[in-house]
């Protein structure tokens, strides 16, 4: 019989069929989602968050910025201190998206029907509040970046502490999130040794 776990009165337990394929998985799916964002049939993300930074700049902050376009790069130009920046794929955070969105989707449900009926419910919610509030938070980070180099600060002190704190603040939501609606992820991870022990209690048993 499979060790069951309780929590907030709903009952865990996995195979372990489903908790190795979303270790596996995990890494594989997010790997594929990667190079998917990296074609080039996705440069309009990058268009996207390059003129909303323009946008956001130029009304709020009565900066001048120009937007550029030169073989398939998107990039900005503060006009006033004459300093470029080019928008890369990489600073949309699509590859933080395609890791937490990955993952989360193979997160195993409990085998359990009172834990895992609203599974697919949690899993929606949650990847679309992360998508969400990374990619508006990604924006932040550009806009403050860009503002505070214009201001007189350091870019490369700047892009070291913002960065930072930001992908700080990422993972912590990310743990959150999972902590707060989808506890699977981590009751999985403690059923491994369960189970194992409890396979071992059978074997030697069954000397």
């Amino acid at each position: 019989m499979k060790p069951i776990l309780t929590l907030e009165e709903r009952e865990y337990f996995f195979s372990l069929k489903s908790i190795l394929f979303f270790l596996i998985g995990g890494p594989f799916f997010s790997f594929l989602l990667i190079l998917f964002f990296s074609l080039e049939i996705n440069n309009w993300s990058r268009e996207l968050l390059t003129k909303q930074t323009a946008g956001i700049l130029e009304h709020f902050f009565n900066m001048e910025i120009q937007v550029t376009f030169s073989n398939n790069e998107w990039g900005l130009i503060d006009q006033s201190i004459d300093i470029s920046y080019d928008i890369s794929l990489i600073c949309t955070s699509y590859h933080i998206i395609s890791i937490y969105v990955s993952f989360i989707l193979l997160i195993p449900p409990s085998e359990s029907q009172t834990a895992r009926k609203d599974i697919k419910k949690r899993k929606l919610k949650s990847i679309i509040l992360l998508t969400v509030i990374i990619y508006l938070g990604n924006l932040a980070r550009l806009i403050m970046l860009i503002y505070l180099t214009n201001s007189g600060w350091d870019w490369n002190l700047t892009h070291t502490i913002i960065n930072y704190g930001t992908g700080f603040l990422a993972a912590f939501l990310f743990i959150y999130v999972l902590y707060l609606w989808i506890p699977e992820a981590f009751i999985s991870l403690y059923y491994i040794p369960l189970v194992l022990k409890s396979m071992k209690k059978i074997k030697e048993e069954n000397i």
